[in-house]
């Protein structure tokens, strides 16, 4: 699978979101209503308390990470939010995925400080106080949340197990070249798991597996999962990074909107490089999803 790189236009963007706003608002209430996702949701965690309550932070064996995981288990944080894909890239290079939502949407805003919250609680396990840094993310003005999406890692960083190339990826692509000149390493600390919603119930959500992101458009609503984790620099400077762990597709339609609207208006669809192939998929509607979500 070659790169896929779509941007949405960020005018066209902003109608789209705000009018997809119900759309957002039910299906952060069907995440918060679900039995398995009620108590992974982000936004539970804005206060400092909850977070030393739940979580603690973890080297995993490793000398330049540390993980956010559950005091309980031991197992790596992964927390949930839900919004609009403003920007993607699967596989293999782009580091960030950025998410929105609109400006007035409490339950993103919670999402946000939750993630702030987070930061300052893991900086004190070998973070610099006089480098943290943390500012209000945005993308073309909306509120935003990014979510790191680097699928390689290099050999002297390697922390999870080398696992074969997903075999959807195309032989000559720039990730099976890449790893087959020993640059890189992927692994399945680095894999991105790809699924989408139905709705069964009023409070039951189904996922359903997939096997890549090639049915993944900018302009889609999707819950986004995320772990949290702190890079140790060679130089002594520390990043704190959310890594993308998974993206469920919500509503499709929503891109469907976002590329119509593009073009009645006379504006570029998807922005691409030439020089790198845009994965088609079909588009189906789920209209029918949010019909329990009332």
């Amino acid at each position: 699978m070659p790169l896929k790189l779509e941007v949405a236009d960020c005018d066209h963007l902003q109608k789209m979101v705000s009018e997809s706003g119900d759309n957002i608002r039910k299906a952060q209430l069907l995440g918060q209503r679900d039995a398995q996702n009620s108590d992974i949701q982000l936004l539970r965690f804005t206060n400092i308390v909850d977070i030393e309550t739940s979580f603690e932070v973890d080297s995993v064996s490793s000398n330049n990470r540390k993980y956010l995981v559950w005091k309980n288990t031991g197992e790596e944080v992964v927390l949930h939010f839900q919004g609009i894909i403003s920007q993607l890239c699967v596989t293999p290079f782009l580091p960030d995925t950025p998410v929105v939502s609109t400006p007035d949407d409490a339950v993103f805003q919670d999402a946000r400080a939750a993630e702030k919250a987070i930061q300052k609680f893991m900086w004190q396990y070998g973070g610099n106080p006089d480098r943290l840094i943390l500012h209000d993310s945005t993308f073309g003005g909306i509120p935003a949340l990014y979510a790191d999406s680097k699928l390689l890692t290099a050999p002297s960083q390697l922390v999870g197990t080398t696992i074969p190339i997903p075999a959807d990826m195309e032989e000559k692509s720039a990730l099976t070249r890449i790893c087959q000149d020993t640059k890189h390493r992927y692994t399945d600390d680095n894999a991105v798991n790809y699924f989408e919603w139905y709705c069964l119930s009023e409070n039951t959500i189904s996922l359903l597996p997939r096997s890549s992101g090639r049915a993944m458009r900018a302009g889609q609503l999707v819950d986004i999962g995320v772990t949290f984790r702190m890079l140790l620099g060679k130089r002594g400077d520390t990043r704190f990074i959310s890594k993308l762990d998974s993206i469920t597709i919500i509503d499709r339609s929503s891109a469907e909107k976002l590329a119509d609207m593009k073009r009645n208006i006379g504006g570029t669809v998807t922005q691409t490089s030439p020089k790198k192939r845009k994965i088609e998929a079909e588009i189906i509607s789920t209209e029918a999803l949010f019909s329990n979500a009332q």
